[in-house]
């Protein structure tokens, strides 16, 4: 009670201005105000009482903690924005690997389809050449199995296919872990 402006005021010490939160018993609505209160002299500069001064300051407040909550709200937003370019720059980053990827599985998948058509022609030419007859025969589809194939073309391209695929599987992986990262970070 001694801090209140009204006494201080008939104490003959400096107001202070009080921010006060009061409720309206009727209605339970909230008003903000502040307090504050200054002396009433005599002639002979004695105090005799004190006039206390309520400013109502409910709009400004609610201003300032609108203005505060649009701010926040704007700031969510930016950060919403900063994260779908985050997003987009991480799609791209993501899909340029995953696109050769996907293009070495398929050639590896076409190339080992036809050294599996080779590697039967063998077999059965192996399998033939136990009977004396079958071996021309077999002998006969191994060599249009392996006239199919570029023999030299898949050395060269499987290796690298392979390569390729590992490299661009390792890229994604550490996009994906500094994803991880970044976002176990807060």
């Amino acid at each position: 009670i001694e801090e209140m402006p009204i006494f201080c005021a008939l104490k003959g010490e400096t107001s202070r201005d009080i921010k006060e939160i009061a409720r309206d018993l009727t209605t339970g609505q909230i008003f903000y105000r502040i307090v504050s209160a200054v002396p009433q002299l005599d002639s002979q500069g004695n105090i005799i009482g004190a006039v206390s001064i309520v400013r109502d300051v409910t709009e400004a407040h609610l201003g300032v903690e609108a203005l505060k909550k649009s701010e926040e709200q704007l700031r969510q937003s930016q950060r919403m924005e900063a994260i779908g370019t985050l997003a987009a720059g991480i799609v791209n980053e993501i899909n340029t690997p995953s696109q050769f990827l996907n293009d070495n599985m398929v050639f590896l998948q076409q190339s080992c389809g036809e050294l599996l058509d080779i590697a039967k022609a063998v077999r059965d030419l192996r399998m033939g050449a136990a009977k004396s007859d079958a071996s021309a025969e077999a002998l006969v589809q191994v060599r249009a199995a392996c006239s199919r194939v570029d023999f030299d073309y898949l050395l060269h391209e499987i290796p690298r296919a392979l390569i390729g695929s590992l490299d661009g599987a390792q890229r994604i992986s550490k996009i994906v872990s500094a994803m991880k990262s970044f976002a176990q970070s807060g």
